[in-house]
């Protein structure tokens, strides 16, 4: 093996994934395993900010929830004692599947944001929220890998996780 920055980076984000954001990840998987351009990791954003997908959603029409976001604890405590319950509370970044809180009480939900936003449960992740309209019924994922000639659609899938047994 050539030591050169990438496979330094893999090494390093092996030993210590936790310090790499999505985008960093992304750009490794590219170049290195699928040797694509760099500029395809901006996908990843997608993924990586829950902010970015719901701007990205509402700037092509895409349906999805009605929601608010916050880096300011004291505004986000006034909107959820005011929001509908139940409210959804996402920590903006990955939070290990952890980082989405479904409120169903306003005690709840400013609990959820303290955590986030002033204790820091989750780090750089929980530096913003998004605070969303809970949505009930089922979600599923639908992925398509995409080239200028082609499309290959995957199989769907549902994320059935809840944190904390609930």
């Amino acid at each position: 093996v050539e030591w050169n920055q990438e496979a330094a980076y893999m090494v390093a984000f092996l030993l210590y994934p936790e310090r790499f954001t999505t985008e960093e990840v992304w750009a490794l998987v590219f170049r290195i395993v699928i040797h694509a351009p760099d500029h395809l990791a901006a996908a990843a954003k997608l993924e990586g900010s829950k902010l970015y997908a719901k701007t990205f959603l509402e700037k092509y029409a895409i349906p999805t929830a009605v929601y608010q976001s916050f880096t300011e604890l004291d505004p986000a405590l006034e909107y959820v004692k005011n929001h509908p319950l139940p409210v959804v509370i996402k920590a903006d970044g990955l939070a290990a599947g952890k980082g989405v809180v479904v409120a169903r009480s306003s005690e709840q939900a400013q609990q959820a944001v303290q955590a986030m936003l002033q204790d820091k449960r989750f780090g750089k992740a929980g530096q913003t929220v998004v605070i969303e309209d809970f949505l009930s019924g089922e979600e599923a994922s639908f992925i398509a890998v995409v080239s200028a000639e082609q499309i290959v659609p995957l199989v769907s899938s549902q994320d059935h996780k809840a944190r904390d047994n609930g």
